[in-house]
């Protein structure tokens, strides 16, 4: 005879002395095996009515799990990525709801806050987020397992960002942290902004998308990790030497589709209090929250911030160097085309002038050892950024001198440029004009180093 597997929970509001039946949304040939109640209570605000608060009710059944808002009237899934399978039991941990499987398998819903916080009601809204904890990845792991190896994701890093949407968004989303002081610390958009990188050496796989919100109808999740924007970085070689593609050469943060592409990552941001505005239809919506340090770690606050605010000057200098170097390349193709241009006594008229121009922007893009150029200072700072953001902890004095030795170098090579333009391309436009050649572009702006 074969076992009835209908639901079958009861609920009791007089301790027992009568009991309803509450299975409405649960399919009529699947069998509840586990409810369990959330210790914090599910709570609806409105404008309208009256604050309301009811139990939120858990279930396991035979192919996954649900959820109630109105303790127990109505069930819906909450499954999301859950393959069916028999849940076999369910507990509440904090924020989270941990679940055991048949076949001794553990699944864990990361944050179930805002689903403490969801109406039905809601149209656009912005979840308060959960504290953020401030935690690095270990370095020097193993490269990455090949795409068919089965592994499990860990939980998302840095803040958990949850927004509502009760349609699908047909124009863009924007998502903006700031710190205590309103300062911009970071923003990111609906639309993916694409890598503008050399091909890699590594295969794709490893790589995470470009962060872009989700635009579609529901709770939406997106994950900060706790980092600036990265910094502007040339395509350098571990020996030196300028790449035509992109290198990665440590193993340390390979996670297949994890992977950060850009390389390196920006600054971590100090422990303390953040914001977080979703803009959507002209209209924006502010919620605080924390970013805590890692309990393990003994380095002070003060520590924290002295990492933070040189990693940051160090993402300054990176800028300024890799749009100097850009400039530099964009004048020397610029005077390349002028000479192709010239022919005969024209040629011969500005040829040691072109000469000399094209010395004095390859000093300033290359430099030498003793007096490094754009080039070699963006690639000097790429690799002190990476000794500063290694572990948290106060930087070192050495280091310190080192940011500050390759921050001098570009105020000098910021110095030749601004003279270059200012002298040398007018000169040599002087001797080009009625002639077939262009005129050189000059820079007018005066870069602003690593201050």
């Amino acid at each position: 005879m074969r076992e009835s597997t209908a639901p079958d929970v009861l609920r009791t509001r007089d301790y027992g002395r009568t009991w309803q039946k509450i299975v409405n949304g649960f399919p009529q040939d699947e069998m509840v095996r586990v409810v369990r109640e959330d210790p914090k209570q599910h709570c609806v605000e409105s404008t309208i009515a009256p604050r309301t608060c009811s139990p939120l009710l858990y279930a396991g059944t035979d192919t996954g799990v649900y959820f109630s808002w109105d303790d127990g009237d109505h069930w819906q899934p909450l499954s999301l990525n859950l393959p069916p399978t028999p849940v076999t039991d369910l507990t509440v941990h904090g924020d989270d709801v941990a679940i055991s499987t048949f076949g001794r398998g553990l699944w864990i819903l990361d944050d179930v806050s805002a689903l403490r916080a969801l109406s039905p009601g809601m149209t656009t809204y912005l979840f308060s987020p959960a504290d953020a904890v401030r935690v690095r990845w270990d370095n020097y792991q193993d490269t990455p397992y090949p795409p068919e190896t089965p592994a499990g994701p860990n939980p998302p890093d840095g803040a958990i960002i949850d927004y509502y949407l009760k349609d699908a968004a047909t124009s863009e989303l924007t998502l903006t942290i700031y710190d205590e002081k309103h300062n911009q610390v970071a923003q990111f958009s609906s639309t993916p902004q694409p890598f503008h990188l050399p091909p890699a050496n590594v295969p794709e796989y490893w790589f995470a998308p470009p962060p872009a919100l989700t635009r579609a109808a529901g709770l939406n999740r997106f994950a900060w990790n706790l980092r600036y924007a990265p910094p502007a970085a040339l395509p350098y070689g571990y020996f030196g030497n300028l790449l035509q593609y992109t290198e990665y050469t440590l193993a340390d943060h390979a996670v297949p589709g994890d992977t950060p592409r850009v390389q390196p990552q920006g600054p971590f941001v100090a422990p303390g209090n953040y914001t977080v505005e979703l803009r959507y239809d002209g209209k924006g919506i502010v919620q605080p929250f924390i970013v805590k340090p890692d309990p393990r770690i003994h380095a002070s606050q003060a520590d924290l911030v002295e990492q933070r605010d040189l990693a940051l000057e160090i993402v300054r200098g990176m800028k300024s160097s890799n749009d100097g170097y850009h400039q530099t390349a964009a004048l020397r193709r610029s005077l390349d085309d002028a000479q192709k241009a010239l022919t005969g006594a024209e040629a011969e008229k500005v040829k040691a002038a072109a000469e000399a121009l094209a010395r004095k922007i390859d000093a300033v893009e290359k430099g030498t050892r003793a007096a490094p150029g754009f080039g070699p200072v963006n690639r000097d700072l790429a690799r002190l950024i990476v000794s500063v953001e290694s572990a948290d902890i106060r930087p070192a004095d050495t280091v310190r001198v080192a940011v500050q030795q390759s921050c001098e170098a570009l105020d000098k090579s910021a110095a030749q440029w601004q003279q270059l333009n200012q002298q040398d391309v007018p000169a040599l436009n002087a001797l080009l004009a009625g002639t077939k050649a262009s005129a050189l572009p000059a820079v007018a702006e005066t870069m602003s180093g690593c201050k």
